[in-house]
């Protein structure tokens, strides 16, 4: 054992705190489960294939390894069980994976056995575990890194339950009348006498026992309302489904002032006072979590599937799956598409073996070799391969028959784990396992991909400029006929869905019309989806449009402006974006169900901005908008339409501020996704007469070694008031305001930009190659 003895130093023991990476190697998708299993490094506790502990030990210098393979075992054939000796399995009832109630963790048919072993990387060595020569500190060390949980199982421990409900504030001294009525076990009906609803989704209130139905849900079912306009009237809080009553005293229950489901710990109680004894009750009716669940296990994958068609396994370079992580489907797509793109790959997988060579950091927090090993993994080949070889066809037929329908075999693919993670760390939704929005996480992808290249002196050369472009909006006074022109940055195209342009618009308002008349919900098989050309949704973003209540900066007088947006450049990759959300009913976002026809092909370059036109007189720049000014001040035309549709003012303000005043239809988007901020309605602060900030030439340094020049740092620490980490956001966040900031002030001024800020310009014609599209949705919620 002297060959181990010499490197006791590089051993060190885990504790329960500690972050052992044993499920998957940090520098390739290799795990226990595959030939040579995984090398778990004794100093580190990261684990590396086989493939790589040569290059990990010239990294770190650490020799010793826990060898750790799980070889799959033939379970043996076992005689079929009785119902009394093992029951059915149960659906499941709870959003989990391996605990009670939940989905198992993994299929009861296969089975696997560990062996572990001590790997010596200078020496090639493998000591088979157990061996009572091993040195104790390497037992004890080996000891902690098995009985570990991994770093990956401690970030998803628990992450497919159910957020649960708190405590609600009011149960504890919740008013019941002594005037009310006995509750029977069964045979309820809602309150109010020519209620069609008034035998399910009923509501008990639980001060004065009042039975009413729950309100109506978008698809026509639930019901009428009833048990929330009692609450109107009375203010009594809580109220519990009564057909989620269990005998185990477990229900859903309402909080109208708290807008949420609530625990009611004084629930046993506080039903007795009505006469119901729970251990007698029935459940009925699904509970919130369980119609969560059915609309997970609903989903409509005819739609993209293929439905009646054999399909083919595919397997070969560029033709990797990645495996789901738990409501991961959005970051899987995004990454399939990403590198799919030609920047995308030179930057990372051509550059795969240079990145994994020149990393000096901790490879498992490494973003850059992360992303690489991603694209290595999706484009080599390496992992798009059977996870069992297949059976060798032994006739004519049988190889004709495997040409024709493909091997039938899983794929081994990847499962980007530590990506996840660091792409997700410290961001309040992707650092969670909930489902998420594509477009957010592509949006935030490219963000800290944009961080990770100015960090390392790569600004210019980011693959995320391949998305990059610049929208022209012009803005016609129509009282001085003068003209403004002023560019954005963008990299990803919004364009709204007008239904009114559906090519059988007819078939759906009539259907829509038997739905409304009927009450009925709509049946799958019979809904008629409104039909939109691509090119609808293209004429309505260059449509030009009415800015009304302008003041003009000439007159000084109300009027209104027309506003025309075009393209000032064409990206090498255009990233639409289909707004399927509008404002319904009451003003509470809605998604589309439509059906959007885009082209294979589609030539933009109609659409090319031409600037300034011979004659055009421009407009003067605006006194309150002008640089220099201290308050940014939204614009009023786009106010006033939010408020017209029933939005207060300040939200409204807020909504055209934080679009800069792009226009009513992004500020409406912004109110959508803001309208549970805590402080959506806290008064706009106003600005101070700003003093001069002394900025630390150290400061200045760091924000330049994020690959921004010298003026750029000076300008983002002033404004925000001398803080590092805030001022490289700032610059991240405010494009467009680091363009005048360039050693030579004269070249900006001239239109000129920062080299980071560079924005390519190609032909506006494009190619369909991929699609993210959401088969999920959310389902309507349970009161």
């Amino acid at each position: 054992m002297e060959s181990i003895q010499k490197h006791l130093k590089s051993v060190r023991v885990p504790n329960a705190n500690s972050r052992v990476y044993k499920d998957e190697c940090a520098y390739s998708f290799h795990t226990q489960r595959h030939p040579g299993g995984l090398n778990v490094c004794l100093y580190d506790w990261i684990g590396v294939g086989p493939k790589y502990v040569q290059l990990h030990r010239k990294k770190t210098g650490h020799s010793l390894y826990l060898n750790i393979r799980q070889v799959k075992k033939e379970k043996p054939i076992e005689e079929t069980k009785t119902s009394s000796e093992e029951p059915p399995l149960k659906k499941p009832t709870i959003l989990g994976i391996g605990v009670d109630g939940g989905f198992a963790a993994e299929a009861a048919n296969t089975e696997y056995e560990e062996q572990t072993a001590i790997f010596n990387a200078e020496t090639s060595e493998l000591i088979p575990l157990p061996n009572p020569n091993i040195p104790d500190l390497v037992s004890l060390c080996v000891k902690g890194i098995l009985e570990a949980t991994s770093a990956s199982r401690q970030d998803d421990i628990k992450a497919w339950v159910a957020e649960k409900h708190v405590a609600s504030k009011f149960t504890e001294n919740l008013l019941q009348l002594e005037d009310r009525p006995k509750i029977p076990a069964s045979g309820w009906r809602c309150a109010v006498p020519d209620c069609d609803r008034n035998t399910e989704n009923l509501w008990l209130n639980l001060t004065d026992g009042y039975i009413g139905c729950g309100r109506k849900n978008f698809d026509g079912t639930g019901g009428n309302g009833h048990a929330g306009e009692h609450y109107a009237q009375t203010q009594y809080p809580l109220a519990v489904k009564l057909g989620t009553i269990t005998p185990e005293g477990t229900a859903d229950v309402y909080s109208y002032p708290e807008d949420d489901m609530v625990e009611d710990p004084l629930l046993a109680k506080h039903l007795a006072h009505f006469g119901i004894n729970f251990s007698e009750m029935k459940k009925t009716e699904k509970t919130l979590a369980e119609m969560e669940l059915d609309a997970n296990l609903n989903y409509e994958f005819a739609r993209i599937q293929e439905k009646g068609k054999k399909l083919r396994n595919l397997f070969g370079p560029g033709l990797t799956g990645i495996e789901n992580l738990g409501s991961s489907c959005y970051m899987s797509s995004v990454l399939q598409v990403l590198f799919s793109i030609p920047s995308f790959e030179e930057r990372f997988y051509k550059n795969w073996e240079h990145i994994l060579n020149n990393s000096t950091k901790e490879p498992v927090t490494d973003l850059e070799l992360q992303l690489a090993k991603a694209a290595h993994g999706l484009l080599s080949g390496d992992y798009s391969v059977p996870e069992e070889a297949p059976k060798e066809p032994e006739t004519e037929e049988e190889k004709e028959k495997q040409k024709a329908e493909g091997i039938e075999a899983d794929q081994i693919g990847i499962a980007p784990r530590l990506l996840r993670s660091l792409v997700g760390q410290g961001h309040p939704e992707f650092s969670t396992m909930r489902q998420q929005d594509a477009l957010e996480y592509f949006q935030h992808l490219l963000t800290i991909i944009d961080r990770m290249e100015h960090a390392g002196g790569n600004a210019g050369r980011s693959p995320t400029q391949t998305f990059t472009f610049k929208l022209e909006d012009r803005l016609l006074d129509t009282a001085s006929g003068m003209v403004r022109y002023s560019t954005r940055t963008d990299n990803v195209l919004s364009l709204n869905v007008p239904l009114d342009k559906a090519t059988n618009l007819e078939a759906v308002t009539a259907y829509n019309e038997r739905v409304k008349v009927s009450g009925k919900p709509r049946d799958n098989n019979e809904i008629v989806r409104a039909k939109i050309p691509f090119q609808a949704c293209i004429d309505n973003f260059i449509e030009p449009e009415v800015v009304p209540q302008f003041t003009s900066p000439v007159t000084k007088q109300a009027t209104t402006a027309v506003k025309t947006t075009l393209f000032a450049s064409f990206p090498d990759v255009l990233a639409v974006q289909l707004k399927r959300y509008v404002a319904g009913e009451n003003w509470v976002p809605q998604k589309l169900d439509v059906l959007v026809d885009v082209p294979d092909f589609i030539d933009l370059e109609v659409y090319r901005s031409k600037g300034v036109q011979p004659g055009e007189q421009l407009l003067p720049e605006d006194d309150k908008n002008a640089k220099g000014s201290s308050d940014p001040v939204p614009d009023e035309a786009i106010v006033k339409q939010l408020m017209d549709m029933g939005f207060p003012r300040i939200r409204c303000e807020k909504a055209a501020l934080n679009t800069n005043n792009q226009g009513a239809d992004p500020a409406m988007e912004w109110l959508f996704s803001h309208m549970e901020d805590a402080d959506i309605d806290t008064p706009i602060p106003k600005k101070e007469k700003p003093q001069e900030v002394t900025v630390d030439e150290g400061s200045v340094e760091t924000v330049s070694g994020m690959g921004f020049s010298k003026p750029q740092a000076i300008k983002a620490l002033k404004a925000c008031n001398g803080s590092v980490e805030r001022a490289i956001d700032w610059l991240f966040n405010h494009p467009e305001d680091t363009m005048d900031t360039t050693e030579d002030n004269s070249k900006s001024a001239s239109g000129g930009s920062s080299p980071s800020q560079q924005v390519r310009d190609g032909p506006g014609k494009y190619r369909l190659f991929g699609v993210i599209s959401p088969i999920w949705s959310p389902p309507p919620s349970g009161h």
